[in-house]
């Protein structure tokens, strides 16, 4: 079968999981039970065939599953023991099934993204209607406290952990009030936001490249163009404060990151005053807004920065699995030949050593002979001399001879 030939159909409805992390585990369930290559392999073969099956039927989920399921079993019989690579068959068949992965988790994202987005929809419809029946009726006070109790709502339905998608961000903007109620921060290069930018009049473009870990609300001030600078002295004013680049969450914000510095610069360590709300980052950022918008910007065929320059974080599956490279032997021969120089050389320091301390053993030990002969010599020639030393007889002694 050949799962690049699927069925035109629309795909199968999501049933499965909500999300790709849920999705990842399953495919990994049952994978460490695998014990032998043998078995994996076995086990490869059937569950590739499975995928394949699966992206015919249009079933989105069950494919990517199985397809990485494939890959993840793959990546553990490679590192056994009894593990040939020559007899591996199924290099071609690892290649389709990362490209199907990919594929299938990008198609995936969007799905569950839409699905959270036409929920979010309804809960910021039901603020509405919440905040129409509520001031019906009542008087000036009473429409300002049920005002207020509406933007809590919807701050709270776009403020999943301090984030809004392109659904609620399009929603935000179409409203009626959104021009003097809702600023974003656009962070990309002057470039980047010459070229593509929101549709939206309360839009101030800093460049992130220059917000340092740090800075304060003033140095972020002095980032602000002349252009900007009266929104920027507005922003208290604003119900919803946005920050954006070009792909906000394609990573996980840390306190150095220039986005969440000049988030903590407007929103914590302002001593002037504070926002009316946590400002919300824009979920996948421009590109996002792009590819679920368009005409919400002023180029719908705007395709980002070159990759090489744009931010965010690679990785996608290449960070969950490493993938099967035919160039794999090739590296596992060439750090073997390096382990073997490094021993030898290891070897040769030894030896080198051994002969050394043995050299020098040799000369101790003809030094103590030496020393000892000439001890030994020393010790005769004192007796000797003491020997000539001793006086000869006496004549007068010998009786004389008539």
């Amino acid at each position: 079968m050949n799962c690049s030939k699927v069925s035109m159909g629309d795909p199968v409805e999501l049933y499965m999981s909500k999300s790709m992390q849920e999705l990842n585990a399953r495919a990994e369930e049952n994978v460490k039970n695998i014990n032998s290559a043998r078995a994996g392999l076995n086990s490869m073969s059937k569950t590739y065939q499975a995928a394949e099956k699966a992206a015919i039927d249009r079933d989105e989920e069950r494919a990517y599953v199985l397809f990485m399921r494939t890959l993840f079993v793959y990546d553990r019989v490679r590192k056994m023991p009894d593990f040939k690579k020559s007899d591996f068959r199924m290099i071609k068949e690892m290649q389709k099934a990362t490209d199907q992965a990919e594929r299938l988790s990008s198609s995936l994202k969007e799905r569950y993204q839409r699905i959270e987005a036409e929920q979010l929809a309804k809960q910021l419809d039901a603020a509405a209607v919440d905040t129409t029946s509520k001031s019906s009726g009542s008087s000036d006070g009473g429409k300002q406290s049920t005002s207020s109790a509406a933007d809590k709502k919807l701050a709270t339905a776009t403020s999943a952990a301090g984030e809004l998608d392109s659904a609620a961000l399009y929603k935000l903007l179409k409203s009626p009030d959104a021009s003097p109620n809702v600023l974003v921060f656009d962070l990309r290069p002057p470039g980047e936001f010459s070229a593509c930018r929101l549709r939206h009049d309360c839009l101030i473009n800093i460049d992130g490249s220059l917000i340092k870990p740090g800075c304060s609300v003033s140095g972020v001030e002095a980032l602000v163009p002349p252009e900007g600078q009266t929104l920027w002295k507005a922003r208290r004013a604003m119900t919803h404060v946005i920050i954006m680049d070009w792909r906000s969450n394609d990573r996980s914000l840390n306190p150095q990151h220039p986005v969440q510095v000049f988030k903590d610069a407007i929103f914590k360590w302002d001593s002037a005053g504070t926002l009316k709300s946590e400002p919300l980052l824009l979920q996948r950022g421009l590109q996002g807004v792009l590819l679920a918008y368009p005409t919400l910007t002023t180029d719908p065929a705007y395709q980002g920065p070159d990759s090489s320059k744009g931010g965010g974080s690679g990785g996608g599956l290449a960070s969950i699995v490493a993938y099967p490279s035919l160039e794999d032997e090739s590296r596992r021969k060439l750090e073997e030949q390096r382990k073997a120089r490094i021993a030898a050389a290891a070897a040769a320091e030894a030896e080198a050593k051994a002969a050394e301390q043995k050299k020098k053993l040799e000369e101790e030990q003809r030094a103590q002979k030496a020393a000892a002969a000439a001890a030994a010599a020393a010790k005769e020639a004192a007796e000797r001399a003491e020997r000539d030393k001793a006086p000869a007889p006496s004549s007068s002694t010998v009786p004389a001879v008539n």
